[in-house]
């Protein structure tokens, strides 16, 4: 009898929040201002692909929103879809529709990666795939093993390389290029709520229920995959609701005072370590 056995080789791909956090030993941490952040969410197709439906973003200056938009997949949406996003943004002139490709290089670039503006999303990781146009595999000691999202064919625009450190944390950067070495300030708050809440696996609606109260129940019986005014709603319900818990989230973790900036957050014990730098606390495995 023959036995087939899948096998994952952990030892070469693996790696730790120590890894990432190494660069940044003997520097000082840049702090961006998050008094301006960028966030934004993805719906898909309700098949196996989950391809980009369309999606919105908001940009929010000290809690007031700046911009806000919805985003949407030429591919995937019919002609009854793009004419009900359309009709959406009519009724409010706050309101613009892009394609996937005018999004990409002309909201999500020119606010990540140009203006260096954090960007906040809930499973980040899965929306930035959504977003993708193609994809590779990270190369590099630290970044072996993950995987790099092309989000532009024009090479101004850089890839984002995404690491899973494990089922619930995950390393998110821009690739370098030629033109560009800023690494981008990405934060999950699903993981970062995660962190706070001292759980694995957080939903947004557990999260919100938790630290806000915008939130509202929108998926109770929502149909998923279909375009729809209630869908729309739902989904700019979901970016709102990010946003202020990212704001939430953010008081809470600045009452620790820690040097570590909160895209550098992987864990509790990222956080616990920094706690112990500050006291001027020497790790046991380091000689002094």
């Amino acid at each position: 009898m023959e036995i087939a056995v899948r096998v994952y080789d952990e030892l070469s791909t693996k790696t730790t929040e120590q890894e990432i956090q190494e660069p940044y030993k003997f520097k000082t941490y840049t702090h961006p201002n998050y008094k301006r952040i960028f966030v934004f969410d993805t719906e898909t197709t309700a098949d196996q692909y989950q391809n980009l439906l369309f999606g919105s973003f908001v940009v929010k200056r000290d809690n007031v929103i700046d911009e806000i938009g919805l985003f949407y997949n030429p591919d995937t949406v019919s002609e009854d879809g793009l004419n009900i996003l359309k009709a959406y943004c009519k009724k409010d002139s706050t309101l613009r529709l892009y394609t996937l490709q005018e999004f990409n290089e002309d909201i999500f670039y020119q606010f990540v990666h140009r203006k260096m503006i954090p960007c906040i999303a809930f499973n980040m990781p899965f929306d930035i795939s959504r977003l993708s146009i193609g994809f590779g595999y990270a190369k590099g000691k630290i970044m072996k093993g993950g995987f790099v999202f092309k989000l532009s064919d024009k090479a101004q625009y850089p890839p984002i390389r995404i690491k899973h450190l494990n089922s619930s944390q995950h390393s998110i950067n821009f690739q370098s290029t030629q033109f560009s070495k800023f690494k981008g300030y990405f934060v999950d708050c699903q993981t970062l709520a995660g962190i706070m809440m001292d759980k694995k696996h957080v939903t947004l609606a557990a999260a919100c229920k938790n630290y806000n109260k915008i939130y509202k129940d929108l998926d109770k019986d929502q149909e998923h995959g279909v375009i729809k005014e209630k869908y729309i709603d739902y989904n700019i319900t979901d970016t709102l609701a990010t946003a202020e818990l990212f704001t939430k989230l953010k008081n809470e973790f600045d009452r620790f005072e820690v040097n570590l900036p909160i895209h550098m957050v992987f864990s509790s014990a990222s956080i616990g370590k920094s706690a112990l730098e500050k006291l001027g606390i020497v790790p046991f495995m380091v000689t002094v």
